[in-house]
């Protein structure tokens, strides 16, 4: 495992982050003993350790939007209809104040969000693979439940050899 990704994420009580070596050994607990509950309980345990991590991949997002709207106020401002100059002076002020503290809040952190959003890559993919496994066993699925077919949207979304997974929902 590349040192870049070693680390527990963040969380405290049950929610504490594992580091990637325990969470592969519990996938392969869980694909021991092919059944709806370890289906169950590594959707579950991807889901606990994404939301360790925080899932800080959106915050750069967050940052350029409020940038963008930040921008496109001051050239409101400058270039638009005179009615429009207040309205686009707030807007301008309240974005750019808020790309700010977004700056000033995600610069200082990026080593561990990169971090942090590649142990969710590896997570996801871990994930994905036990599902394969204990899919290929063939066990009698039940009904999941919301929040397990969230992850396994989640899932779909971010993984393309996940399709095999369509038929947990």
């Amino acid at each position: 495992m590349k040192p870049e990704v070693e680390g527990r994420g963040g969380g405290y009580g049950k929610f504490q982050g594992l580091n990637l070596a325990e969470i592969q050994g519990l996938f392969d607990k869980c694909v021991d003993d092919p059944s709806m509950r370890s289906i169950s309980a590594v959707l579950r345990i991807t889901r606990e350790q994404l939301d360790a991590r925080g899932q800080l991949g959106i915050y750069p997002v967050f940052s350029w939007i409020a940038g963008s709207a930040s921008i496109l106020g001051l050239a409101v401002r400058l270039v638009g209809p005179p009615n429009f100059a207040e309205i686009a002076t707030k807007t301008a002020l309240g974005a750019g104040t808020v790309f700010l503290l977004l700056l000033a809040s995600t610069v200082p952190s990026r080593h561990s969000r990169r971090t942090n959003v590649e142990q969710e890559k590896l997570i996801r993919k871990m994930a994905v693979d036990a599902l394969q496994k204990l899919l290929e066993s063939q066990p009698t699925l039940k009904p999941l439940t919301f929040e397990q077919e969230v992850t396994v949207k989640i899932l779909l979304k971010t993984s393309p050899t996940a399709e095999s997974l369509r038929t947990l929902l």
